[in-house]
């Protein structure tokens, strides 16, 4: 038996015409997902009303954000409690800030406890040591080591900023080509529609995006408590400035490094003007591999690619530029 059937899409409910109170078929979709699949009207009695999505979070009241592309509509206040839990779980993610030792549950119990409203109030938590240690789920070591992650990840570039910042669309490779051209937050607030999309990569649905992020107070409040926790807000490896060595090169990255993360080797790879992929394939020209590369390695032999070790890979930037200072 079929218990229950969500509707999300407003587009699916309008072109079918679903009203508050009626009476609908449903099936399994696929034979496994219950689906409405249209109204019975016949047995419509006057009392149905029309669906009228909100205009406003109910949780915080901030203006939803709706895109002309897209069916869904969202809040995008960062300080929407609501919100809250899930945002902070993304900005310490491993994509993001990546900050080990805190999972959903421990952040559930920091925003109960009120020791945190929103992710940057985790910079402050070293002055609230006493009250965390006596919570269920975190000890005195846990906390230790949850503190010096949290301190460590200061150093995270701005494109990692942007991307736990949680803007809709914007991923790491957005938030990279954001950084690129503007240099700082400050810049990426102030641009207007028309400059962002005048980025390679980036078109109106993600510029709308930005946009209505940075429009929002709550979200600007946000940034400028970063900003006190001394995040990095603008780029700090002169990308601009870099010897492009690396120009049209493609590489890709493989294995356990020993010296550097392959996050910080790709990172380099891509200051120096050369591109990352995750594949090996006829157009790779460079193979830079670490202990336990796997198969990656097996495609470089096979297809007679230039394979670099760790350390010959430091010793290839450094020839290159000392080059192309001559």
């Amino acid at each position: 038996n079929i218990r229950q059937a969500t509707l999300h899409n407003e587009d699916y409910i309008k072109s079918k015409d679903l009203r508050i109170g009626d009476a609908v078929i449903v099936e399994r979709a696929g034979e496994v997902i219950p689906q409405v699949v249209h109204p019975i009207p016949s047995k419509r009695d006057g009392s149905e009303t029309e669906l009228q999505m909100p205009t406003n979070c109910p949780v915080c009241n901030h203006v939803i954000f709706s895109s002309q592309d897209e069916a869904m509509s969202y809040c995008v206040n960062s300080g929407c409690p609501a919100q809250t839990s899930k945002m902070v779980e993304h900005f310490v993610s491993k994509g993001a800030m990546d900050i080990q030792g805190l999972g959903p549950k421990q952040i559930q119990v920091l925003i109960t406890e009120n020791l945190i409203e929103d992710a940057s109030d985790l910079y402050d938590l070293k002055n609230h040591q006493e009250r965390a240690m006596e919570i269920e789920r975190i000890g005195e070591t846990s906390l230790d080591n949850l503190l010096t992650a949290i301190s460590a990840s200061r150093q995270q570039p701005l494109e990692r900023v942007l991307t736990a910042l949680g803007i809709k669309h914007v991923g790491p490779e957005v938030a990279e080509l954001l950084s690129q051209r503007f240099q700082n937050i400050d810049s990426i607030i102030e641009a207007t529609e028309t400059e962002i999309q005048n980025i390679p990569g980036i078109g109106p649905r993600i510029a709308s995006s930005i946009l209505s992020y940075f429009s929002n107070p709550s979200n600007i409040k946000l940034v400028n408590k970063l900003r006190i926790a001394k995040l990095n807000l603008e780029t700090v490896n002169d990308y601009q400035l870099q010897k492009q060595v690396f120009l049209n090169k493609v590489f890709v990255v493989t294995g356990r490094m020993e010296n550097f993360s392959r996050t910080e080797i790709q990172n380099r790879i891509k200051a120096l003007g050369g591109k990352v992929t995750s594949t090996v394939s006829k157009k790779t020209d460079f193979v830079v591999v670490g202990s336990d590369p796997g198969s990656k390695l097996d495609q470089a032999n096979l297809l007679e690619i230039n394979i670099l070790e760790e350390a010959q890979f430091t010793d290839l930037i450094q020839s290159l530029l000392l080059n192309n200072d001559q």
